[in-house]
């Protein structure tokens, strides 16, 4: 399946789990490789304990853009959090076993990925699927899909997932730099880093580990080691540290930096 994961803060509008429940219309245009064939999919809380499959058959023609607009009234019923924990799932199923299908066009307390009686990809060797201009809105309206800039699109991406420094990334130096760096002792390498943009929620750092993949750089030589921690994180900053490695001057300052092409730094608030 295809799993898109919407906020709650951004569904707090619709009311959902409400007797003001608003509807939405779901558009979006698939190209698939197999003709006549029936698809669905999903809408669900994040509990999945709520579930509203849907259903549409690809173009008799095998492979041609199609467009589809499916309307889904809104739930009156079931829990749908509207902090900044997992709002809505939408799901575009291409296969799943019949316990994990159920009656299409009903919101039903069930574990649905897609609805009762849908066709399989997963069956058909060398099929391919294609899915573009996916766009959830309020109403029953189908309004043409909103292209947002690519400096918009990054600033909202960074909401859920940053890149502190990459293997390869920079331009006249060998690898790119994280920042400036300090001794905690004689033993221990921080650096202290604010984020682009406040996060959904405390990230979680994922740092490729590898033999000497990162430096801490000072006049007379460099010291090397393979990955970073991460201490005292929020939605704006944190600490990274390597501990037990030695050659460090307590409070001396040092220039971090990647020392591998492979080499990264990730901060992941995804839902």
């Amino acid at each position: 399946a295809i799993d898109q994961r919407i906020e709650g803060n951004n569904i707090a509008h619709l009311n959902w789990g409400t007797s003001d429940a608003k509807g939405v219309t779901l558009s979006f245009h698939v190209k698939c490789s197999v003709a006549n064939l029936v698809l669905g999919g999903a809408l669900s809380n994040g509990n999945f304990d709520m579930t509203y499959p849907f259903t549409y058959t690809t173009n008799s023609t095998p492979n041609t853009w199609t467009k589809y607009t499916i309307y889904i009234p809104g739930p009156t019923s079931g829990t749908w959090p509207i902090n900044n924990g997992l709002g809505i799932r939408v799901i575009f199923n291409l296969g799943s076993a019949s316990a994990r299908l159920a009656t299409a066009n009903v919101w039903a307390n069930s574990v649905a990925r897609g609805p009762t009686g849908a066709g399989s990809l997963t069956t058909v060797v060398n099929s391919t699927f294609f899915l573009t201009g996916v766009q959830l809105e309020v109403g029953s309206v189908a309004t043409d899909f909103e292209h947002r800039s690519f400096g918009q699109e990054l600033d909202l991406c960074k909401r859920y997932f940053q890149t502190v420094a990459k293997g390869r990334e920079a331009v006249g130096a060998s690898f790119e730099y994280m920042g400036h760096g300090h001794g905690w002792g004689v033993s221990q390498a921080e650096i202290l880093l604010r984020w682009d943009k406040e996060m959904r929620t405390y990230p979680t750092l994922e740092s490729a580990s590898g033999t000497d993949y990162f430096s801490m750089s000072i006049s007379g030589g460099s010291i090397e080691f393979d990955n970073w921690y991460a201490y005292g994180f929020s939605r704006r900053s944190g600490l990274l540290y390597k501990n037990l490695v030695s050659g460090f001057t307590n409070g001396s300052s040092y220039r971090a930096q990647i020392n591998n092409a492979s080499a990264y730094v990730y901060l992941n608030a995804e839902l």
